[in-house]
């Protein structure tokens, strides 16, 4: 019979963790939490995109665009991701790269308003 020790935190514990810190608004904790379980399991898109959207909060669109990149080459199937990637793209300034991913958001999910919403303000040049 295996024990486990207090050190041997799982990936689905520190998620957890970090959903709770966000809720608290503990941003700084959360990161670390997140960033903890992506060494435990550096294949989980869910990660990133809680990553990304720490970034977007803390308007660090760089890491936050980087994140939701991670999210989406390891899970494309989701509209949100390709949305993710737009939203930090054009708060970079990326445009091509918006345009690109919102258009593949609204490939995979034609109904969502607020992808209809973003690729019109990214057309528009509008914040």
């Amino acid at each position: 019979e295996t024990q486990t020790n207090s050190t041997d935190i799982t990936e689905a514990t520190l998620m957890a963790e970090g959903d709770t810190f966000m809720e608290q608004g503990k941003i700084k904790e959360a990161e670390r939490a997140y960033l903890g379980a992506v060494s435990k399991n550096p294949k989980e898109p869910k990660l990133y995109n809680r990553l990304g959207a720490i970034y977007l909060k803390l308007h660090n669109y760089s890491d936050a665009l980087q994140a939701f990149e991670a999210a989406r080459d390891l899970d494309g199937s989701k509209a949100s991701r390709h949305f993710n990637v737009a939203l930090a793209a054009w708060q970079l300034g990326n445009l091509g790269k918006a345009r690109e991913a919102i258009k593949q958001a609204m490939t995979l999910d034609p109904t969502a308003q607020k992808y209809q919403d973003l690729s019109a303000q990214i057309e528009n040049g509008t914040a």
